[in-house]
């Protein structure tokens, strides 16, 4: 396959698709080209001979042919994204996927009260790290840019709750 990592941050999860990826290509983009060169460095050190590549690129505007993805990860990016930025990456996703390709996104879930008191003093406090929550939107905004919602459950990382949302591109 052919997976792209929008928003890599650290490698966390980049690292994970390479792992279940190594006889296909696995392609991160993240905003800061420091963390794409990091987490680049970081996947040659432990995946050595694999084809994974990092780049510094906007979400809003991605550096690919049409159709050249069979897969799409998100993990926690469009709750630091306006709506407006929200909606040019859903249409640079869909335009980057193959059709029925699949994107994956991972959301901060709104599902605990406490968590959701606490996620507003830290949005409050640090707008630019924490973002806002947009899960409960998010669904409605896939359909109406050329997704077909396939898969949506809420799983928690400890105290961190999160709602990973699998769609698939409609067929043009």
């Amino acid at each position: 396959m052919r997976i792209l990592e929008v928003a890599i941050g650290s490698g966390e999860m980049f690292h994970r698709l390479i792992r279940i990826n190594r006889d296909g290509e696995t392609v991160g983009v993240d905003l800061s080209p420091n963390m794409a060169a990091r987490t680049q460095s970081r996947a040659r050190a432990a995946f050595p001979g694999s084809n994974a590549h990092c780049h510094a690129a906007d979400a809003r505007s991605l550096p690919f042919p049409d159709a050249s993805f069979d897969a799409i990860v998100c993990c926690y990016l469009f709750e630091l994204l306006s709506e407006d930025d929200m909606t040019n990456a859903l249409v640079e996703f869909r335009r980057v996927l193959r059709r029925e390709g699949r994107l994956t996104t991972i959301l901060i879930c709104q599902s605990l009260t406490a968590f959701n008191a606490m996620y507003k003093v830290c949005t409050k406090v640090a707008p630019a790290f924490w973002g806002r929550q947009v899960e409960k939107r998010l669904p409605r905004m896939l359909t109406s840019h050329g997704f077909s919602i396939r898969g949506d459950h809420n799983v928690r990382q400890i105290f961190y709750p999160s709602r990973i949302i699998v769609a698939t591109a409609a067929t043009r």
